[in-house]
């Protein structure tokens, strides 16, 4: 059954990494005039929230308070849930929810490691899957429907991305260098073999091109060393140091 947004209608918030909270976060600013969130954080989406001025209150972490406070909100409509495959806080919560009977739903916030974030390859991960998923944009929702085919997926437009398209478009943001490649790290594996791999694959064009990396804030700076050294003379490549994406 697919979740009508109702006027007035409680949701209960849980986030505690920052890419799943900087959706949830402009989610809740767009629609913050006809629902009421109650916003439970741990970790870095406590940031996140804090600099969007978005009210929360700590997630404790005790997991027998964590239940004490779910029971208390039980009258929410449903529970929306980040979701992080670095730490089981969310996936924690998220199962707590489920035995409470409470309908949850989680937002995806990437592209990838998506079965890992409910458990996968531990038996009975499925159990883990909330009643909805929702994917930002339309490589997410494929994805989804991929590795959850006997899950409701619905496609809910990422106004993060659009946030910041529209700041980028009205800062007239414009690169030094018209042919710059931003590179967004993630410290999964394998992300060093996909920066190689561009890089040989630009390095052959006759154009030239720089290189820009801006990394995860769980990421390792030095991780790209080798590779920037081994194409250094032939591409300009650079660590940002930006606290905010526009200006990379």
């Amino acid at each position: 059954m697919v979740t009508k947004i109702l006027p007035t209608q409680k949701i209960l918030v849980i986030a505690n990494d920052a890419g799943g909270a900087e959706i949830i976060a402009a989610y809740i600013k767009q629609h913050a005039h006809k629902n009421n969130f109650c916003a439970y954080l741990a970790g870095p989406a406590m940031r996140v929230f804090h600099r969007e001025q978005i009210l929360f209150k700590r997630l404790p972490a005790d997991k027998k308070e964590i239940a004490k406070l779910l029971e208390k909100n039980m009258d929410a409509k449903f529970a929306l849930l980040g979701t992080g495959w670095m730490t089981s806080i969310e996936l924690d919560v998220l199962r707590e929810f489920k035995r409470l009977g409470i309908k949850t739903v989680v937002y995806l916030e990437s592209w990838n490691n998506y079965r890992e974030r409910f458990g996968y390859p531990e038996r009975g991960w499925r159990g883990n899957l909330p009643d909805e998923i929702w994917a930002g944009d339309e490589y997410s929702f494929v994805l989804a429907k991929k590795y959850f085919s006997k899950t409701l997926i619905r496609l809910i437009p990422n106004q993060y991305f659009v946030n910041i398209i529209c700041r980028y478009k009205k800062e007239k943001v414009s690169s030094t260098s018209p042919l710059s490649i931003l590179f967004l790290s993630d410290p999964v594996a394998g992300m060093e073999n996909l920066l190689e791999d561009i890089l040989a694959r630009v390095s052959e064009t006759q154009k030239p091109s720089s290189l820009r990396i801006r990394f995860h804030p769980s990421d390792n700076r030095k991780r790209y060393d080798k590779i920037i050294q081994k194409y250094k003379g032939i591409m300009s490549v650079q660590k940002s140091r930006e606290k905010d994406i526009v200006w990379d």
